[in-house]
């Protein structure tokens, strides 16, 4: 490589990081971005070695450098929002996260993770929109959970979990199923049974109140 070309730093810097091999990596990025410190695609891989490494700290410090450079790239915050969320730092990832779609980069992942986000803050609402909108917009592992189990159950499940004391919690498709099974399916067919015989009864709501007073 030439010295001087920064660009050949940062490209092997980033097959060393494919291959894995992190002490290389970690030389020839170093090398690059001292030539060159306003490539922001350097930062953005740095920060994807420091994750590696485990230096989630340093992994965000070199996402915001990315970000100084190229302010309008939605990935670059779809990224520093993930690494917040390793942090547990959801309220920072939702931010990050919104940016991202604002700026109509990664959309489909950016609302997913944004739902988990507000899931692990207590907003099971938001989570459920935001995972809904994920799956119009083709995001697979969204639109396989809403189809099987519907945000009903997604929202029962949440309400009833750690997370609304808050307290962490690991997300269970069993957990969903099982809220599906011993709640939304023995609710939704109390409310049929009734409906059907109302209906039938031609009973109003009017007379359902008034028999309520009495």
């Amino acid at each position: 490589y030439n010295p001087d070309d920064f660009r050949g730093y940062i490209n092997r810097g980033i097959v060393n990081l494919e291959k894995e091999d992190f002490e290389n990596s970690l030389i020839d990025l170093r090398k690059g971005l001292e030539i060159n410190p306003n490539d922001q695609i350097g930062h953005s891989f740095m920060a994807d070695l420091k994750k590696e490494l485990g230096n989630l700290d340093e992994a965000i410090l070199s996402m915001e450098k990315a970000i100084e450079i190229d302010p309008k790239n939605g990935y670059y915050f779809q990224k520093k929002g993930s690494l917040y969320f390793d942090l547990d730092n959801y309220e920072k990832a939702e931010k990050d996260y919104t940016k991202a779609i604002k700026l109509g980069d990664n959309g489909p992942i950016s609302y997913f993770n944004r739902g988990l986000s507000k899931r692990l803050m207590e907003d099971s609402k938001g989570a459920c929109e935001d995972w809904k909108k994920a799956a119009e917009l083709g995001h697979k592992d969204a639109e396989e959970l809403l189809n099987k189990y519907g945000g009903d159950s997604l929202r029962a499940y949440l309400i009833n979990s750690p997370v609304v004391r808050g307290e962490p919690l690991k997300f269970s498709e069993d957990g969903v199923k099982l809220v599906t099974r011993n709640v939304i399916l023995p609710l939704w067919n109390s409310f049929t049974f009734f409906s059907n015989y109302a209906n039938a009864d031609e009973i109003t709501l009017d007379e359902m109140r008034s028999e309520e007073m009495r």
